[in-house]
């Protein structure tokens, strides 16, 4: 992930975690914005581990769907911005299977 888009993630989970934008009451948000955090910690330190890379990447959808779900269209569009560069030709990682609950566990 290159540093704009590491910019433009932090700024969008902070305005999601101090705004509240998306729907109170959805367990998901939380946990999703808690994985992207840890896995955008631990790609500081090993960039070339593609499992960080996808356990953002699922995430990131997750946070997306909830967002449009919730009108949040603005957000939503950052975040695909975001995924969309995650798989950006200098991007290798692979993509997988939709997430479940347990693939995000950082």
């Amino acid at each position: 992930m290159d540093v704009f888009s590491f910019i433009v993630l932090e700024s969008t989970l902070d305005e999601l975690v101090t705004t509240q934008l998306l729907c109170e009451g959805n367990p998901r948000l939380d946990e999703c914005v808690t994985v992207i955090r840890a896995c955008m910690k631990l790609m500081a330190t090993d960039p070339t581990n593609s499992d960080y890379t996808q356990k953002i990447r699922q995430a990131m959808t997750e946070l997306s769907d909830i967002a449009r779900d919730n009108g949040e269209i603005t957000t939503a569009a950052s975040l695909d911005t975001i995924v969309n560069r995650l798989d950006a030709p200098g991007d290798h990682s692979q993509l997988s299977s939709p997430a479940s609950s347990s693939d995000l566990t950082p």
